[in-house]
């Protein structure tokens, strides 16, 4: 058994980042011939995502304030969610592992599977960082969502009311989260507002393509910033929100929207 800190103990916090990837039929088809489930998956949008971000982790590595404060889980989801790398520092493998395969988009399974899986992975963060002479705690997360279609689940249409109480449970209370969407052409743009959490106004972190955005170039587009978010909001402390900047080729959502 842990004995208790003492008193006047330093205080230590460390990050949790989520990204959360679309893995339903529509992110697995060719973005040039149209197949579905290619022999070669590199130019779908999953499969471009999925390739990016083991270097972007690399880079994240790089930058000594976020490296020594960030750990990164990667999440995919379709008819249920996994994880395809788990909590971990960044020191940790960059591996990142295929998803499997699932025509469902179901929002609320991602979202329970968050709030779920939140205190296990506080715990995991906790034991990497543990230093005798320090308490360890966590901030609150971030959830960075790409998808390219609305919450669909069981032959049909998700209702809002279906998994924004799981969304609700996630962005409130001890957990917190605050939620970044990335909308791909084919997402619903009310669904992204109403997913999404506040920046540092009224404005929410919801950002959807834009008609002539090349879908070939947006994954490199959305991974850098990703990258640039995470980096920009460690180096100003983590513990404020933060209205991130838009990706090329996508636009901020308007609020005041309803699904």
């Amino acid at each position: 058994m842990n004995s208790a800190p003492q008193a006047g103990a330093m205080v230590l916090r460390y990050y949790m980042i989520y990204i959360v990837l679309d893995a339903s039929l529509s992110m697995r088809i060719d973005l040039r011939t149209g197949e579905v489930d290619p022999d070669d998956p590199r130019n779908t949008a999953l499969g471009q995502f999925t390739q990016l971000l083991v270097p972007m982790l690399r880079a994240l590595a790089e930058n000594p304030v976020v490296n020594s404060l960030v750990s990164v889980g990667v999440v995919a989801f379709n008819d249920h969610a996994e994880d395809l790398r788990k909590m971990t520092t960044l020191t940790s493998p960059g591996v990142i592992k295929p998803p499997g395969k699932g025509r469902s988009t179901d929002y609320a399974a991602v979202l329970r599977h968050l709030v779920a899986q939140h205190g296990q992975d506080a715990a995991q963060v906790r034991k990497d960082r543990h230093r005798p002479e320090a308490v360890i705690t966590t901030g609150r997360p971030y959830v960075f969502f790409v998808t390219d279609g609305r919450p669909y689940a069981h032959g049909r249409d998700q209702r809002t009311d279906e998994w924004m109480p799981h969304r609700e449970v996630l962005t409130t209370g001890p957990i917190g989260a605050r939620i970044v969407t990335i909308g791909l052409r084919g997402a619903h743009e009310d669904t992204l507002w109403l997913l999404a959490t506040e920046g540092d106004g009224a404005a929410r972190n919801a950002f959807i393509a834009r008609p002539d955005a090349d879908p070939s170039a947006l994954s490199g587009s959305v991974v850098n910033a990703i990258r640039r978010s995470i980096t920009r909001s460690l180096s100003s402390g983590g513990s404020g929100a933060v209205l991130f900047d838009v990706p090329d080729g996508m636009r901020r959502i308007n609020g005041g929207r309803h699904a």
